[in-house]
């Protein structure tokens, strides 16, 4: 969907399509020890070529250019609306949402304000 709306969808047959190339971005922000070529492999990323069954590292890198960052940030809006509806009702602190407690302090001096 929001391959879709952002005019990113894949059109020509590739052998890393734009929904692949997306799973490849979130895939690479959790392996981030490891290059982008062994990520497409371990997640087995390339669609089937029986003539030219590899992928050119270069290919990877143009692939992501290629889609841009509209995508994902749309991606990244919706999950975090549906997040939020989900799971922000009622659940507020002094009017801000809240996602996490780490239970860290930070000691400040006292002023006016």
């Amino acid at each position: 969907m929001a391959l879709a709306s952002s005019g990113k969808a894949s059109i020509r047959k590739r052998k890393l399509p734009a929904e692949q190339v997306v799973w490849l971005v979130i895939a690479l922000s959790l392996y981030r020890h490891q290059s982008m070529p062994e990520v497409v492999a371990h997640l087995d990323l390339v669609l089937p070529d029986e003539v030219n069954p590899d992928i050119a590292k270069s290919a990877l890198t143009q692939a992501r250019q290629r889609l841009g960052q509209a995508p994902l940030a749309q991606l990244f809006a919706m999950s975090a609306t549906c997040w939020d509806e989900r799971h922000q009702v009622g659940r507020g602190w002094r009017g801000l949402a809240r996602y996490a407690v780490d239970g860290s302090t930070l000691r400040v001096a006292d002023s006016v304000e």
